[in-house]
């Protein structure tokens, strides 16, 4: 087992810091943790039981490398990791250094009890707590943790190097997210493939590099059939990215490092400048031609509609997606437009009857376009309906009570004792 330690007055003692923690942990197969309050000081313990037991301090770096990942800072005070990376003692002197000790849960008198997800109390039952242990060290992705343990510890002895050519790595990225999903338990491994290249290959960062990862994820063989995390796919692309953004950076544009260690882009030079405005006014062109004769209407899904413009612009998957405020059909609100335009039934009148709407559209709003002669469509009876259009199966990112960290369903850790 594992033990993640945040004490009172740590920055990361809220609840959107620790599911963003929980998020980082879920990157290396960890789905499922028990949190205890860890005393009277209103600290708190994360428990990570596992199925099997693992070489310690692999462990230890792992975790580490994890949650550094994500940005947390591991000290004392802040975020605490037990077992820890200890030091080696010198062995000629028969040196030995003890892993840090941490507090037992539970314990009478201490003020340690189990929380809800919410971090409610509901106990320091121990029955309670050795049923909720055995159900998270069953739900972990222990193949998924085994490949991280042995990762992390590889890097730890030498850092990463570079691949002897990258057309070779990028090949075998491709072939993977061609092939798509032909099992479950594949979407982690599945993601970070698709962040590697969007990253490395195609110089992606931040929203954009999210966003890359959650539509080629979507449009991936076998993504409806075998992938179990439908529901929350665009939160597990954005930790994902997020992770992958600390870790790699774009081979045809490698960044510098400040005395501090923060990477900052070198300052682009005016021809640099020029030709990135030139990608942003052919993607705009290329949007407007495909609205103007009719197109989007036959454009299924976002890929659809990034194959579309790549053609009409002429331009790189990632000059496009440096874009995406420009042409994405959600992100950038386009099909929200469309359908107040063409789709929302025609005004009545006091009659009753309906009536054609007068004049021409609504200018289109977006990007200070100019009003768009898009094509013209037909009203059923009634007006509530609108022929030749089809729309896009727009998804929706809301959470719900549902969809907790690790699982379809939040975790319970049982009825509440009287």
């Amino acid at each position: 087992y594992a033990l993640l330690d945040i004490d009172r007055g740590s920055p990361y003692l809220t609840m959107s810091a620790i599911t963003q923690l929980r998020e980082a942990l879920e990157t290396i197969g960890i789905v499922r943790t028990i949190p205890i309050r860890s005393s009277w000081s209103d600290g708190l313990h994360l428990y990570i039981p596992l199925p099997e037991a693992v070489n310690t301090f692999d462990l230890a770096v792992t975790l580490k490398g994890c949650v550094q990942a994500q940005g947390f800072e591991v000290k004392e005070g802040h975020l605490e990791i037990f077992p820890n990376t200890k030091a080696f003692g010198r062995s000629w002197l028969k040196e030995f250094v003890e892993y840090q000790g941490h507090r037992l849960p539970l314990q009478p008198g201490s003020g340690s009890v189990l929380l809800t997800e919410a971090l409610q109390p509901v106990g320091n039952h121990l029955g309670r707590f050795w049923w909720s242990w055995d159900f998270a060290a069953a739900a972990q992705d222990f193949p998924l943790l085994q490949a991280a343990i042995a990762a992390g510890r590889r890097n730890r002895k030498r850092s990463k190097r570079m691949l002897t050519t990258f057309d070779h790595w990028r090949e075998d990225l491709r072939a993977e997210i061609t092939e798509g999903w032909t099992a479950h338990g594949q979407t982690n491994h599945l993601l970070k493939q698709i962040g590697c290249h969007g990253r490395v290959f195609l110089g992606l960062s931040g929203d954009a590099l999210a966003t890359y990862i959650e539509d080629t994820a979507r449009a991936c063989p076998g993504y409806q059939q075998w992938c179990r995390h439908t529901h929350e796919i665009a939160r597990k692309a954005f930790s994902w990215a997020r992770s992958i953004e600390n870790f790699y950076y774009p081979a045809s544009s490698p960044e510098t490092k400040t005395r501090s260690g923060d990477p900052q882009q070198a300052p682009l030079p005016d021809g640099n400048k020029a030709k990135q405005w030139d990608a942003t006014q052919r993607i705009i062109q290329a949007l407007k031609s495909l609205i103007q004769d009719g197109t989007y209407q036959t454009l299924e899904s976002v890929t659809d509609w990034a194959s579309e413009i790549v053609a009409r612009a002429r331009c790189s998957l990632s000059t496009l997606y440096k874009n995406i405020e420009h042409w994405h059909p959600i992100k950038s609100g386009i099909l929200e437009q469309l359908i107040e335009l063409y789709v929302m039934p025609r005004s009545v009148s006091d009659s009753g009857r309906n009536e054609a709407h007068s004049g021409n559209p609504n200018p289109y709003l977006m990007n200070g376009f100019k009003s768009l002669p898009l094509s013209p469509f037909t009203h059923l009876e009634g007006g509530m309906k609108s022929s030749a259009f089809k729309t896009l199966h727009k998804k929706t990112l809301s959470p719900g009570v549902f969809g907790g960290c690790g699982g379809k369903e939040r975790f319970s850790p049982g009825p509440t004792e009287d």
